[in-house]
């Protein structure tokens, strides 16, 4: 990290070391009598100061995160459990307390390394990764959500981290203190003040496309009922690899509007299907409802379970397009709702968990299509 640190500045050869606190104006020299002195009379050990001299890399890190374990500690200590689940998907303590985190480590920097955008701009995120890998040590929250948040928590760390270093070469005495005490207290107050305001809602469609060489009376055979998924069926996966539960098979209790499908994924996640629109060899349609009160706790993160308080998907329509007795596009798509208070951000990744999670499930069909006509061909 020596790199991130401005030069010193030159001296004289010959020149005489300066006290500590000297200036160009004042040009005292080093007493080793009156500096064994200070030493012995200071609060802090002599090695102490030695290791906070020599590591402020270190010290920087410890100190922004010290504020950010004891932030998520408080509000787990002091609220109440529907407290914590909000004030945890808080713009405070999603936005602003990764500001805060930045503020603490400039804050704690050697004055040599305050001097250095770089370092205010970088170093931050060090402080910001350490948290976030102890909120998924300790269980408050899941990979999915931590990746989620690395892009604001970097970003945002940088902000708080760069401000901080501007307060400190340009604003001098009780300013400082009192920006870092407001900085300090922000997320709280932002999450306190949320607490009461309803969460805004939003409706997300996405839509995905496969052109599959089947004919459209196999492709409807193959999405009514979808038999169990073999792990060698599986394709790679953005989420999946995150986490996020792989389908693993769809049953139908009767064909026609009122058809009940159970859709399952792993980890014991059930999507209940009740069919809406029925037309064979063109049209499926169904509402779905997930309760979240019958997914094991190990199946999502709190802040995606479907069903639940942040996160749900609604409905799911399949529709054939045929091109030619041999060649149909087959379309998947869904609406599923989102309620934060950033939408804007959360939305994006929504849109690109359930386009994800459609584009696994139509690859799946197409090659159960595909090798299903060719049999038929042959045969």
């Amino acid at each position: 990290m020596s790199s991130l640190l401005p030069p010193e500045p030159s001296q004289a050869p010959g020149a005489p070391d300066a006290l500590p606190g000297a200036t160009p104006g004042n040009p005292s020299t080093r007493d080793p009598s009156s500096h064994a002195a200070s030493e012995a009379s200071s609060p802090v050990p002599a090695r102490w100061k030695r290791w906070l001299h020599s590591s402020p890399l270190l010290v920087s890190i410890a100190a922004g995160a010290l504020y950010g374990i004891l932030a998520q500690i408080s509000i787990r200590v002091g609220w109440d459990a529907a407290s914590i689940a909000f004030a945890s998907m808080s713009v405070g303590f999603i936005f602003l307390l990764p500001v805060a985190l930045g503020a603490f480590t400039v804050w704690a920097s050697p004055e040599k390394a305050r001097r250095s955008w770089l370092w205010c701009s970088l170093v931050p995120w060090l402080t910001a990764t350490l948290c976030l890998i102890v909120a998924l040590l300790v269980g408050w929250e899941g990979t999915l959500c931590l990746i989620m948040a690395v892009p604001v928590y970097l970003p945002m760390a940088s902000v708080g981290g760069l401000v901080m270093g501007g307060v400190l070469r340009y604003l001098a005495g009780r300013g400082r203190n009192t920006l870092l005490s407001t900085l300090a207290l922000l997320p709280f107050v932002s999450a306190y003040l949320e607490l009461d305001a309803a969460l805004p809602q939003r409706l997300e469609p996405v839509d995905t496309r496969i052109t599959i060489q089947a004919s459209p009376a196999v492709v409807w055979q193959n999405i009514i009922r979808v038999p169990a998924i073999t792990p060698g069926e599986q394709g790679d996966s953005l989420f999946y690899s995150m986490g996020f539960p792989r389908p693993v098979e769809a049953t139908l209790s009767h064909e026609g509007v009122g058809g009940v499908r159970h859709a399952s994924f792993e980890r014991g996640l059930v999507f209940v299907e009740t069919v809406s629109a029925w037309e064979p060899e063109r049209l499926l349609s169904f509402t779905i409802q997930a309760d979240p009160n019958n997914i094991p706790l190990t199946t999502l993160d709190s802040h995606v379970t479907v069903g639940g308080l942040w996160f749900d998907v609604l409905d799911g329509t399949y529709r054939i397009e045929a091109l030619s007795d041999r060649e149909v596009v087959l379309h998947l798509s869904s609406t599923h709702r989102i309620s934060t208070r950033f939408n804007f951000y959360a939305g994006l990744w929504s849109r690109y968990l359930m386009r994800d999670v459609q584009t696994s499930i139509l690859n799946v069909l197409k090659d159960r299509c595909e090798a299903q006509q060719s049999g038929e061909t042959r045969g």
